[in-house]
């Protein structure tokens, strides 16, 4: 039976995902937009990772799986939209009911929560393939799935565009690459290198070892660096599979040589943290706006929402995660 480790890799990828929303949200980066495409694959990736083996336990997982994907989006959520209140009061009609439960389509009081709406489309459609579909149809699903969300992207390039309808949010770019990272996912579990092998230091892989860490660093800095706008037609055919890409290397990277010691522990702490970087990142900005104009204040906003967040990750996110999924029975 698989069991699935915390990968380090990983974790410093959302960090990163982060901070290139944060970088958007600051004005510093104009394609730091493509951070949140970083997390979808992500999401696939580790969501595969976690469950790509069936156990014959597995049915009895149904429900913990459910529990904890929605705690995990919505209680942190609702936590920043009550801040956001606080710094900037909205009405209470339905438009916020909309975005209380992150209604596909509603309007955004909190800017980045339209993804979040796509993250809770991706888990229901992998908690239904999960528990409710045989296993031997699952990767028949996932080609026609992948297939057909490329289609529609491709659709939308070249014919008409199709952005803003229910088609684009049930079929479109977003899931697709969902979709990239659980292929990211499955070549990875099949990956050349196992966790039983000798740790080969990245600055002198063994003959015939593939340097996977220069690999995942080439493709982090051209994800980081490529200036592609959402508005091009191309940007999820781009950035998408440049995404995967670095996903694999990276977990490949570490697979072939673990992360160790206090690198590990503050990459996990960041990783963990930057849910609470995402969603109170346009909370801080409002607070900092008359101020921000300046790089030096730009930093300093990063600063106070990386240290704001480690503080509710550690002491507030974590054990409201526990305390209620204690209650419900998970």
């Amino acid at each position: 039976m698989f069991t699935a480790m915390v990968l380090s890799s990983i974790q410093a990828l959302r960090f990163i995902a982060t901070l290139l929303v944060l970088l958007f949200h600051l004005a510093l980066l104009p394609s730091g937009f493509k951070g949140v495409d970083l997390f979808f694959v992500i999401s696939g990736f580790v969501l595969y990772y976690t469950y790509h083996a069936r156990p014959s336990s597995l049915q009895k997982q149904k429900r913990r799986y459910f529990i904890h994907r929605l705690t995990k989006i919505y209680l942190l959520y609702w936590t920043a939209l009550i801040a956001l209140y606080i710094v900037e009061p909205f009405s209470f009609n339905r438009s916020f009911l909309a975005n209380l439960l992150l209604l596909p389509g509603h309007n955004p009081l909190l800017d980045i929560s339209w993804s979040l709406s796509c993250e809770l489309y991706f888990y229901g459609l992998l908690g239904i393939t999960l528990f409710y579909i045989p296993a031997r149809w699952h990767k028949a699903l996932f080609v026609i799935a992948f297939v057909v969300t490329a289609g529609v992207k491709s659709f939308n390039i070249f014919f008409f565009s199709l952005r803003g309808t229910p088609i684009y949010f049930l079929l479109g770019p977003n899931l697709w690459e969902f979709l990239c990272g659980i292929l990211a996912g499955y070549i990875f579990c099949r990956g050349p290198v196992t966790a039983a092998q000798p740790a080969v230091p990245a600055s002198s892989p063994a003959p015939g070892k593939i340097p996977y860490g220069w690999f995942a660093l080439l493709l982090l800095i051209l994800f980081w660096a490529l200036p592609i706008l959402r508005s091009s037609p191309y940007y999820h055919f781009i950035y998408g599979p440049i995404a995967t890409a670095l996903v694999v290397t990276t977990a490949l990277a570490e697979k072939a040589a673990p992360w160790k010691g206090a690198l590990k522990a503050i990459v996990v702490r960041l990783g963990n943290a930057s849910y609470a970087i995402y969603l109170f990142g346009p909370v801080i900005v409002r607070i900092m706006k008359p101020h921000i104009h300046s790089l030096p204040w730009k930093i300093a906003t990063m600063g106070i929402l990386i240290a704001f967040s480690l503080l509710i990750n550690h002491y507030y996110e974590e054990k409201l995660l526990r305390v209620v999924r204690r209650s419900l029975g998970t």
